[in-house]
């Protein structure tokens, strides 16, 4: 049999399956300081979303060296062909769709789904709910990557369009929250100002991540339910707590008006003008100070958005980690 018009397997592609198939294989992935995350790109040709998969450690050093210069922090994480398939299949939820090897040849883009298949719903049990926000989860990844690093002139209406995409894809989605096991108790996660949020994820995987206990089962929300299932005392929501990391206000209108209730994105140009601010003054520090820098202008950036919130989904202190999680039993 002939491969038709099929183009031929590049080496990288060769040499990343001959890597996969020997069990003491290491790989290595950047992973954004920003997000925790893989470090995603978008290609500025075919426009895919890609991740960056290395065969050689000083090569992923030296590609965050290279990312490090343009002010964008990641780390290299190594990885063994064991791990692999799980970290194959989380791109389909974190909506990546390529990976961009760095083989000893030269490097190749190739598609995730040349490696894996996505598995089709048809094939989930009887009863089985399907939970996945691939859309949300990638623009978020890309808007964390670009908030969390320093602000430029260039970057301002890309930063504005991911935060109006990051709305218009929330409110389309549906979600998972943790409920107790036992109980009926939800936990809750307290800020550094004393404000709680409640902590929702896109998909399984992130969910997984934060129940490592096993102590909580994931209930299904949608995002126009959310302002009636949220506890009380929750000021609004945290995406991915374990991941991108994102607050987000949640409005909570009176009953009269939920009908038409909308959700509009925060109007970043005020945040945006502050966070430069901040990097204008740390630009000027000696390198050995970057990372001190860095934190500054995080900070600025947090302090701006939580000013300049506007009505319905918003952004409140991104990055902030809580003082504390708990559980908060509702009032009968």
């Amino acid at each position: 049999m002939t491969n038709g018009n099929r183009p031929p397997m590049s080496e990288e592609k060769k040499e990343l399956l001959t890597r996969l198939s020997r069990a003491d294989s290491l790989f290595y992935i950047l992973i954004s300081a920003c997000t925790r995350e893989p470090y995603v790109q978008c290609d500025e040709e075919t426009y895919d979303d890609e991740v960056l998969l290395f065969f050689d450690e000083e090569a992923a050093k030296g590609k965050t060296k290279e990312l490090a210069v343009q002010k964008i922090p990641t780390v290299p994480a190594k990885m063994t062909s064991r791990q692999m398939l799980l970290f194959f299949t989380s791109l389909f939820t974190m909506g990546v769709n390529a990976i961009r090897i760095h083989g000893t040849a030269g490097e190749d883009c190739i598609q995730v789904n040349e490696i894996v298949k996505k598995r089709d719903r048809k094939e989930m049990p009887d009863g089985s709910v399907w939970v996945e926000n691939p859309q949300l989860h990638l623009t978020a990844v890309y808007f964390a990557q670009e908030l969390r690093r320093p602000a430029s002139e260039d970057r301002k209406a890309h930063l504005l369009e991911l935060q109006e995409e990051m709305a218009a894809d929330f409110k389309r989605g549906r979600f998972i929250f943790a409920l107790q096991k036992e109980g009926k108790g939800t936990p809750m996660l307290k800020m550094k100002n004393g404000e709680k949020y409640q902590p929702i994820f896109t998909d399984i995987l992130e969910f997984k991540k934060f129940c490592k206990d096993d102590a909580f089962r994931p209930v299904v929300v949608d995002a126009n339910q959310l302002p009636k299932v949220l506890d009380k005392e929750a000021k609004g929501v945290v995406l991915n707590i374990q991941g991108v990391n994102l607050p987000l206000t949640v409005s909570r209108q009176q009953p009269s008006a939920a009908k038409n209730q909308t959700v509009k994105p925060t109007t970043l140009r005020s945040a945006v003008d502050l966070v430069n601010a901040a990097i204008a003054e740390a630009s000027a520090r000696e390198s050995r100070e970057a990372n001190a820098a860095l934190e500054t202008a995080n900070a600025a950036a947090e302090r701006a958005l939580a000013a300049h919130g506007a009505e319905g989904l918003s952004e409140a202190e991104p990055g902030e980690m809580p003082d504390d999680v708990f559980s908060s039993e509702p009032e009968e």
